[in-house]
């Protein structure tokens, strides 16, 4: 089937697909008016974590506690986007319109997740809005391992450099974590090895496949064991990583009292894209500072073991910077001997214009199976498309839809051949495909596209 337009009408509709495209890209970057009253309809927190998790549990606990409390005339509307460590969700947010009625939960992840080069961005690309908690973090080991506190476990790692198989999940505040506790002794070293979620990484300590971790408060209390557990079926805290002392541990002592001068504690934030209006952002702030004076929201955190702490505006903002210069001095090391991704897209870049180049030199050489030369530049130029197409998707705000119609062109043509009514026919054929995918996934499925 030849989809081409005639000629002569192929001009006007081009017109209108250009148009129209660029009326979406305008409206997902610009969003609603800001002289609008605000909130005027629901407003979005996205969790970028499966629903059930600490982020999602405290999301929902200050979702009710404001809609209790009536602090909004609005309904807040919790939506899970899960992938990636919280970059899915982070992505998303932080290309949706700067208007207010799409915000971030999201922990410290989004500071490591750049340090860590897994993405592009970080807090730089939002308004920090408020930080709502500041969870304890617990050095667990099996309660059969020799080591009674981090002062042992220290030594253990000096005598044994690179043995103690620490495990994390790598490019996350815990494994920020463990580079600190690393750090703060000379000579410390352990072999930190991947290991995801909690429950995940409490099988493989109890199943004897790492040797230590880091659990949040609340997950170190959930999975101690009964007394009389046998200790290979039962975990030890062997410190904390706050200032102090907690009351749900009050045995167990902390980094600083065991001769590791560090502390560290992943913070839960709020955050709206960069740009929104402070008046907009004030009045989320005022919402979730009421909440966390509420009687009932703290009686529901304490019994989830969950530390709250408030802090908004430029004290936030100080804070938030603190934290990124504290990960970004153990970051160092790692970011330099990791190429990350943007790296190896340039280079494949370079080598697929590399066999271009040697496609179009060897065009008359003859082969064993020889493939027509013709063909050969266009497979390697439509996989230079995608390679744009993708990098245009994951480091640019242009929308999807602007990006896909942009995609159908440049492929279709590299493939069928340039001639106007064609390049207008796959213009108006990406157009309809991209606004309607991007329509489709984030009206009826409600999920985020890159």
């Amino acid at each position: 089937m030849n989809f081409e337009f005639n000629p002569k009408i192929a001009a006007p509709l081009a017109a209108v697909a250009l148009i129209f495209l660029g009326v979406w890209q305008w409206k997902s970057i610009s969003g609603n008016s800001i002289e609008e009253v605000y909130p005027a309809r629901p407003i979005e927190i996205v969790v970028p974590y499966s629903a059930g998790g600490g982020t999602d549990t405290l999301a929902r606990l200050v979702q009710r506690a404001i809609k209790r409390e009536n602090l909004l005339d609005v309904p807040l509307v919790v939506v899970n986007q899960p992938g990636g460590s919280g970059t899915i969700g982070a992505r998303e947010v932080m290309r949706s319109p700067a208007d207010g009625y799409r915000i971030l939960c999201l922990d410290e992840g989004l500071i490591t997740s750049k340090l860590s080069r897994t993405v592009p961005f970080g807090p730089e690309a939002f308004v920090p809005i408020a930080q709502s908690t500041q969870n304890t973090t617990v050095i667990v080991v099996r309660a059969d391992a020799p080591y009674e506190d981090l002062a042992d476990l220290a030594a253990a790692a000096i005598a044994e450099p690179g043995v103690i198989r620490f495990g994390v999940p790598l490019g996350t505040p815990p494994h920020y974590f463990a580079r600190q506790l690393q750090q703060a002794k000379e000579g410390v070293e352990f072999n930190i090895v991947q290991s995801m979620g909690g429950q995940k990484r409490y099988a493989f300590l109890m199943g004897g496949h790492i040797d230590v971790t880091i659990f949040s408060l609340a997950e170190a209390l959930g999975f101690r064991a009964p007394e009389g557990t046998p200790p290979a079926e039962q975990i030890k805290a062997l410190g904390i990583l706050n200032a102090e002392r907690h009351a749900s541990l009050p045995d167990t002592p902390t980094a600083i009292e065991s001769g590791l001068n560090t502390t560290a504690a992943n913070a839960l934030y709020w955050w709206a894209p960069k740009g929104t209006p402070p008046d907009r952002v004030a009045l989320l702030a005022d919402a979730i500072e009421q909440a966390m004076k509420s009687e009932q929201l703290q009686e529901e955190m304490a019994a989830l073991s969950i530390d709250p702490l408030f802090r908004r505006g430029e004290t936030l903002e100080n804070w938030v910077d603190g934290r990124v210069e504290t990960m970004r001095a153990v970051a160092f090391e790692q970011d330099e001997s990791l190429p990350g991704f943007a790296r190896y897209l340039i280079a494949l870049l370079v080598l697929l214009a590399v066999a271009i180049w040697w496609s179009e030199r060897s065009e008359h050489q003859s082969f064993t199976n020889p493939i027509p030369a013709a063909d050969r530049q266009r497979a390697i130029r439509g996989g230079v498309i995608l390679l744009v197409y993708v990098a245009l998707l994951a480091w640019t705000p242009l929308a999807f839809a602007v990006a896909t119609a942009a995609m159908v062109v440049g492929m279709g043509g590299t493939m069928a051949g340039w001639t106007f009514p064609r390049a207008a026919s796959l213009l108006v054929l990406g157009t309809v495909l991209g606004c309607g995918i991007e329509g489709v996934f984030r009206t009826w499925l409600q999920l985020g596209l890159p």
